[in-house]
């Protein structure tokens, strides 16, 4: 996967009628021991979504501001947009927060889900 400025990466799909958490990474590597150089992961049980990167086994610091617009069972379309400086996530076309790269854009091969969520299309423009 190719993540450049300007690069849209577009996930729809419906969360779990019993969803406690998921996560979308964007990961160095296809392999485990891979970098994550861009962690979502939405908590259900406390109603933040967390972002972070972990680089060589370590995470970083989380970021959790932003409120919270997903529900259990409800479908979704999340954009996550590459910038220079600093990814912009969407949620069903609303801003939703942005955060700064740590590990740079250009060292993402992966895209990994894992979770409560289905999902029904991903692409990328």
């Amino acid at each position: 996967m190719n993540v450049v400025p300007g690069r849209v990466i577009t996930l729809t799909g419906r969360v779990d009628h019993n969803a406690s958490r998921f996560e979308f990474n964007l990961l160095t590597g296809a392999y485990n021991g891979a970098d994550v150089a861009f962690h979502f992961n939405p908590r259900f049980d406390q109603r933040e979504a967390v972002r972070n990167s972990c680089q060589g086994g370590g995470w970083g610091p989380e970021e959790k501001q932003g409120g919270f617009p997903l529900h259990p069972g409800q479908q979704f379309e999340i954009q996550i947009i590459c910038f220079p400086e600093h990814y912009q996530v969407n949620c069903n076309g609303h801003a939703w927060y942005t955060y700064r790269h740590r590990i740079p854009y250009q060292q993402v091969q992966a895209l990994q889900v894992k979770g409560d969520v289905t999902i029904t299309n991903v692409y990328a423009y």
